[in-house]
């Protein structure tokens, strides 16, 4: 991967990000300058930025991270497997490993990269994000329209998210609701928790689906998205997800976090239907259960 520096000039000073790049690195178009930003592939002073019309100041560094060159990719080929697609938006079983998008400089690889190379010319955008160690459903806009369709579906609460989780432990009540307050863990910035007061609210609701000698398998619906919070909400509960090296065990031997987004249902941003979406639990989940019980 190459990685390019700029220094803001003066005479740059106030232009659009996605003029500046080519300007001053001929061998990138203004078009491949759109897309990296768009990707996530740019950062200024250090902050990942995916405003195109983001005007530089003097004196400020951007750094842009290039790949190969895009690859046309047949969708029936994508490393991901695709539940549905059309123009306005594609839905994908997220395999667990692959991270939803740059959050760290450089990292590369991600659901943006590969749904980029698979239809290359549409704005591809997440609208929500799983964690990296998190399989399942997600949706990702191929337009702007789209995209500020679903942002707002999602922010209005008008999106409908099913999880399967394998967890520690036997979980005594059937079902049951948690609501908390969540906030940043000032003591690892990594981390959530949840707190007596600020924070925003979190309401997980679970039931039991099967029972192991060590583990069970609960069902969560989450009424609202917060970062980590059925991680948070379990491991608190005193059953955190297998897997989880953060929220439980350091030392948790699990081949990988065992949380899965098992349903997800919006509306058409095109239409308004209402439409869902489901991908079966991986069969390493049981499969871990019961060799590890």
């Amino acid at each position: 991967m190459d990685k390019y520096y700029i220094t803001i000039k003066k005479e740059h000073s106030g232009k659009r990000l996605d003029k500046v790049i080519p300007d001053v690195l001929p061998q990138i178009s203004r078009r491949q300058a759109r897309k990296l930003i768009e990707t996530g592939a740019v950062s200024i002073d250090r902050k990942r930025n995916r405003t195109l019309s983001r005007p530089v100041q003097e004196g400020e560094t951007v750094i842009i991270y290039r790949g190969s060159e895009t690859r046309t990719v047949n969708p029936d080929e994508s490393p991901l497997e695709i539940l549905h697609d059309d123009p306005w938006f594609v839905v994908i079983n997220k395999p667990s490993g692959t991270p939803a998008d740059a959050t760290r400089e450089g990292l590369r690889g991600t659901v943006i990269d590969i749904l980029s190379e698979t239809f290359p010319g549409k704005t591809i955008r997440t609208v929500h994000r799983l964690d990296m160690g998190t399989s399942g459903v997600m949706v990702v806009s191929k337009t702007a329209a789209a995209t500020r369709d679903l942002n707002t579906q999602f922010q209005r609460r008008q999106v409908e998210k099913s999880y399967q989780a394998l967890v520690h432990g036997q979980v005594n009540k059937e079902s049951g609701r948690i609501i908390t307050f969540i906030d940043r863990d000032p003591n690892d910035a990594r981390k959530f928790r949840s707190v007596a007061c600020g924070g925003k609210e979190a309401q997980t609701e679970y039931h039991v689906l099967s029972e192991y000698s060590l583990y069970t398998l609960l069902s969560a619906v989450i009424l609202t998205g917060r970062t980590h919070q059925i991680r948070v909400h379990f491991s608190e509960m005193g059953h955190p997800v297998v897997g989880d090296r953060l929220y439980g065990m350091p030392d948790d031997p699990a081949p990988r976090l065992m949380l899965h987004a098992a349903s997800l249902a919006f509306r058409n941003p095109r239409t308004g239907e209402m439409l869902s979406f489901e991908a079966g639990i991986p069969s390493i989940f049981s499969e871990y259960a019961d060799t590890s019980g």
